[in-house]
């Protein structure tokens, strides 16, 4: 970060940028720090703000890069650049975060699929016994003494002439032994047909899963992501309300909006209903959202699952519990979110009061939430 401006002062001071700092005597070392101080309150002062980028690399500089390697935007103000950036970073997190997020659940599938193909073509293997049980099966049936109980195996000629020693169970007939044998020729012939069957459509999973990877590293947008998303993962808004999980939160006291996905976000209305909310219907794995750093109420998406919704939903429910805090009127408003099981009540804490162990934040412009969403 301070290589732009380190080349700037260079120009400015006619340094050599290469020089070592043991050359420059005392007298010279003092003189530059005093002229770098000088040079930093000229950067706060007076700054000419701007937008570099290289390489997909975008940075906000007080002063414009002078290296040809960097294609420069100005911008009216510190804070607007500042600005444009965070939103950029925290653009660029989400992707990563929701790519993640995806490519996790592929690459377990995948394990699971790899594992399943592995049990199942032992299970193919072994419709070779189905041959053996069958034949067994036929020569016993055709046994003179096939109604003899007491057995633990038989010799019998087979069609070869061969002679062949059947294992029976001896509480059983032979005739039994021998159906018992059609059975098990039966149950492992279903069994191989319905593991080639089954071996099929995992493949083809699998080919879906892969190709799907590598469409995901290329997927430039969230919208694209949440379309794989959908598209593999068809019951993946699994964790919504429509999965049998029934609230009843004080209707004086708690809001309730309607997110994308059938997702369900409630709202405290006051001190006693950010209580009531955070431990009174909050699950463990359930999302807890507050605006980071002023006062407001407390949001929570209640899930029926451990699976977290998409980020569209977390950001949509985050505008609207910044709409309902205290800086309801800012532009881009940071709010913390985390799961309920994260939060801890303080000590003779006040109504509302909360501690947060691990969080994660976002920036949102605040949402007032129009009547269909209530």
């Amino acid at each position: 970060l301070a290589q732009p401006y380190a080349e700037v002062f260079c120009i400015e001071q006619q340094l050599n940028p290469d020089t070592v700092w043991g050359m420059f005597s005392a007298a010279e070392r003092e003189s530059l720090i005093a002229r770098a101080y000088q040079f930093r309150q000229q950067l706060i002062e007076s700054p000419e703000p701007v937008i570099a980028y290289r390489d997909e690399q975008e940075q906000f500089f007080l002063r414009p890069p002078l290296s040809s390697h960097w294609r420069i935007e100005h911008v009216a103000t510190v804070e607007e650049g500042i600005l444009r950036c965070v939103r950029s970073r925290y653009r660029t997190w989400v992707l990563d975060q929701a790519r993640r997020a995806i490519e996790h659940r592929i690459r377990t599938e995948l394990r699971r699929i790899d594992h399943a193909l592995e049990t199942l073509q032992k299970q193919v293997a072994s419709a070779s016994d189905a041959d053996r049980y069958l034949e067994w099966g036929n020569l016993l049936a055709s046994h003179p003494h096939r109604h003899q109980r007491g057995h633990n195996e038989l010799s019998v000629e087979t069609w070869d002439g061969q002679q062949l020693a059947v294992p029976l169970d001896p509480s059983k007939s032979v005739l039994q032994n021998a159906e018992h044998y059609f059975a098990q020729a039966r149950k492992i012939r279903r069994g191989a047909e319905h593991a080639r069957r089954r071996s099929g459509e995992l493949r083809d999973r699998r080919a879906i899963l892969e190709a799907a990877q590598r469409e995901l590293a290329m997927s430039p947008s969230l919208l694209e992501i949440e379309a794989i998303e959908k598209r593999l993962f068809p019951v993946s808004s699994a964790g919504t309300l429509r999965q049998g999980r029934v609230l009843t939160p004080s209707a004086s006291r708690v809001r309730r909006f309607a997110l994308s996905g059938g997702y369900l976000l409630l709202v405290g209305k006051d001190a006693r209903g950010n209580q009531e909310l955070t431990f009174g219907i909050a699950r463990p794995h359930d999302v807890w959202l507050h605006a980071r750093g002023v006062e407001g109420a407390h949001g929570l998406i209640p899930l029926s699952s451990r699976i977290l919704p998409p980020p569209a939903v977390i950001e949509h429910a985050a505008a609207i519990v910044a709409y309902y805090s205290a800086a309801r009127n800012g532009t881009y408003v940071p709010v913390s979110w985390t799961q309920r099981k994260y939060i801890r009540k303080p000590k003779r804490g006040e109504p509302g009061a909360v501690t947060l162990l691990r969080e994660s934040v976002v920036f949102v412009t605040p949402h007032n939430p129009s009547e269909a969403e209530r």
